[in-house]
Parts: structure tokens; sequence; C-alpha cells
């Protein structure tokens, strides 16, 4: 149980606010989605995502569905040892509950897995695997990432692994081996998977990124590919862009401090820093905007601050600051983009409109500093995350933002 409890905890990712001040994109700026909303946002209650199990569950991962609702992913435990199960809810949309949770068993023995709704319903998850790459010969070990996909009844539709490794244990003073995937995905149904090809002296280890797309259909699309070169025990992320593109952030160390790097693909853009720069503070958020270019939310000096890129990562207008610590945030279909503000006695959700331009006060939120968020129709947002309590129990919550 102790290692699933460390899976677990791997997984995770309401006050007032002040006065924002925003800085606009030069006039004429467009956004090629739905008109923009000019009211603020409205919190509805925040519900548990799946109460029949609470206690032990942690937030995978938020996707809005086609029909205009939303699913959650998230972990728990399943029995004893490192037996997991993922499992994902849907809600319709007008915020209730809809269908079965779907369900699948995984292995946490190498770590927690990573899953993602589907846009029409159904759920990808990532596992870790490893075993003995024959009966013959058990001092190779094959590790890969297991890929299954189940489809919005639950059935599952393929299973497949990715960047499977052999590694003959025999005398070898490093191991090489795969772990720690991550999912993003697109509203098309496509979705891409990484994870860390790592080589493990015992003491450190040192990564590389590799990437693996899937059309809708669940199809490789083209080959396994690195993606970029990591740096010591460092970790990485991925974020999908609205025109089919993802972004990869590496984190390195830099004279005690860790800056991220954004790192553009198929057709995403990320922000041109000025000459000498390292990189973004840690924390920083960038969120890939509807109308093309992106926004860059960075932590500075307890506050907060914001800077606007078009789509050729040149910077828009000037930088903005915000009143409180940033905690993450999300981008809206409306063109416009939302900033977490962490105000000290909870966390708020403060709108800004396609040229960053604030839309009425904060809005106080239930969530927790793990939380995820995706965008809705018209402007909404569905947020989860893990609620912790006094007892130090576990609970994945959604609560809807319109």
């Amino acid at each position: 149980m102790a290692i699933l409890a460390a899976a677990l905890a791997a997984c995770g990712g309401g006050g007032g606010g002040g006065a924002v001040t925003g800085s606009g994109l030069p006039t004429g700026a467009t956004v090629n989605a739905q008109a923009a909303s000019t009211s603020t946002f409205t919190a509805e209650a925040a519900v548990p995502i799946y109460p029949a199990t609470s206690g032990q569950q942690a937030l995978l991962s938020v996707g809005a569905l086609a029909e205009g609702g939303h699913a959650v992913a998230w972990l728990e435990p399943d029995g004893a040892g490192a037996q997991a199960r993922v499992r994902s809810q849907r809600f319709d949309a007008q915020g209730a509950r809809e269908g079965d949770a779907l369900s699948v068993s995984v292995d946490a023995l190498l770590g927690a897995p990573a899953a993602m709704p589907l846009p029409n319903g159904g759920l990808v998850v990532a596992t870790p695997v490893a075993s003995p790459s024959s009966v013959d010969k058990p001092w190779i070990t094959r590790s890969a990432i297991r890929v299954q996909r189940l489809a919005a009844d639950g059935t599952a539709v393929s299973d497949t692994d990715v960047g499977a490794v052999l590694q003959n244990r025999i005398g070898a003073a490093t191991m090489r081996y795969v772990e720690a995937p991550a999912l993003i995905r697109w509203d098309d149904g496509g979705f891409l998977v990484g994870w860390s090809l790592v080589d493990d002296d015992g003491t450190h280890k040192t990564p590389q990124f590799w990437v693996q797309r899937f059309d809708a259909s669940g199809r490789a699309a083209g080959a396994a590919s690195m993606a970029a070169q990591g740096e010591i025990d460092s970790p990485f992320a991925l974020t999908a862009t609205p025109n089919g593109g993802w972004l990869l952030a590496t984190f390195h160390r830099l004279q005690g401090r860790t800056v991220l790097r954004y790192h553009p693909f198929q057709g995403a853009s990320a922000p041109v820093l000025p000459a000498g720069a390292p990189g973004v503070a840690e924390g920083s958020t960038l969120v890939p905007l509807a109308g093309g270019g992106s926004v860059l939310l960075q932590p500075v000096q307890g506050y907060g601050a914001l800077q606007l890129f078009a789509a050729d990562g040149q910077p828009r207008g000037q930088p903005g600051g915000l009143p409180q610590a940033v905690a993450g945030g999300a981008a809206l279909r409306d063109g416009g983009f939302v900033a977490f503000l962490d105000t000290g006695s909870g966390l708020a959700a403060q709108r800004f409109d396609a040229i960053a331009r604030p839309m009425g006060g904060a809005t106080p939120i239930a969530a927790q500093r793990n939380l995820q968020a995706a965008p809705m129709t018209w402007g909404a947002l569905a947020i989860a995350w893990t609620a912790t309590g006094a007892a130090g129990d576990t609970d994945a919550m959604t609560q809807r933002l319109r």
C-alpha cells in the first residue's frame, strides 16, 4: 500500500481578489472563435466526483466533452499492494453526472499512470510496465508505456505498448527503462503520449523525453520520437495547443533556482525570450490561446504578472500585474483566459478577454492549488482537483465556472 500511496501522491498538478492590471494587444487583434462573454464568472457548487470510493482518490485530469459537458479521471487503490484503478466520470452540459464511471485496472508498482478523458466520452490511460523479456531470458527486462483506450460505454478498444526498452541486468552499472507517462489531447479526439527514457546509475537519472502521437481512431500517427534531452533528475510537462500543436516544458537548475524552457512542436508557438534569458521562472504557466499566441502567467515576489505573446512568439503589449500569487491558468474557448490567484484565504478565478483586459472581479472557487481546468462552450470552464481532508483523506472534486 505504501507504493500505491506514493503513486497517489504523485498525482497531485475561495477568497476575494484585488484590482487587476492588464495590458492589451494592439488594436485590431482578432480572435477566430466564439464572441467573448462580458460577464464575471458564476461559480456553481463544488461536488465530489465519485462518493462511492471516497477517501483515497487522486485527480489525474479533466477534459471537455464534444456534447458540451466534461469528464474527470482519477486514480484510487484497488485491493492490496500496488494494484490501482483509473476511473472517469462524465458530467452533462448542465453539470449532472451522466452514465456509469469508466474503469480500468492498472499496476502502480512502477509509478502513477496518466489518464485523459476523450471528447467522445472515452478514456485513454498510459501506465509504465515492466516484465522479463522472455521465459528463456529472465535477466533481460522489457519496460514500456502501456496505452489503453476505452470507448464511452467502457468497452476496451485498444491496448498497445510504446517506447519499449530491453535491459540486460547482468553486470549492468546503469539501468535503462521508461517511466513518468504524460497525456494531452485535442478536440478532434487525437492524443499524444509522452514519457521519460532514463539511464539510472543508482544515484541519478538522466532522462530523454519521448512522445508518440495517436489519431482519433487510436492509430499511431508516425513513429515515436525524442523531443528533448533532459537534465539529470529533471521532469517534463506537455501542453496541447488549439491549432493541433503541442509544447514540451523542460526544467533546468541554474545557480540554485529552477527555470522552465518551452519547446514548440507541430505548429505550436513558444515565447521568444530576451537574449540571454535562461528561461521563465518556476511556477509559471504558459496558456496557449484560442485565437493564436499565448499568455504567460508568472510569479513575481509573492504576486503575479502576465504577458501576451503573438503567434510568432513575440511579446504583444506591455506586461500586466496581478494582485496575488499565480496558482495556474487556463484558456477559454471565447479567446480569453483565466488566471487562478492565491488570495491567502483560498483560490479565486480572474477572467480576462482576448486582449488581457480583466472582466469583472475575481470569483472565489473551492479548488485547492493542485487544480486542473478544461475550457467548455461559451466561455465556461470546468475545474477539478484533489481535496485533502483534515484526516488526510483525499477526494477528487469538480466545479463549473460559467
